[in-house]
């Protein structure tokens, strides 16, 4: 989001807002113009704010993983970002099943 320039400055500062409020509050504390699931299948959803997307998904329930963040230019989600969004969750279940990432519980 480093890349979104200085006029998604309000915008990048809610996603953040967003992810502490899904940590404590859970995916349930949002409407659907502020996240909204964008591949049914794959369980993967996006928060909203202002032009800005960020793909996630959730691991066992507890974990958010964010993907990639886009600025949205048109109504649809562009399906190469759903695309990407889907190989980074592959990826990552791949290297969870593989014993090769070091998952840290904070309390």
């Amino acid at each position: 989001m480093d890349e979104v320039g200085a006029n998604y400055s309000a915008n990048v500062a809610g996603l953040f807002a967003m992810m502490e409020q899904h940590s404590q509050l859970g995916r349930q504390s949002f409407n659907s113009k502020q996240c909204h699931c964008v591949d049914q299948n794959e369980k993967i959803y996006e928060y909203i704010k202002g032009g800005l997307r960020l793909f996630w998904f959730e691991d066992e329930g507890r974990v958010v993983v964010c993907t990639h963040g886009i600025i949205k230019k048109s109504q649809k989600t562009p399906k190469q970002d759903k695309n990407r969004a889907k190989q980074v969750k592959r990826q990552y279940m791949e290297s969870k099943a593989a014993g090769q990432l070091d998952i840290i519980e904070e309390e």
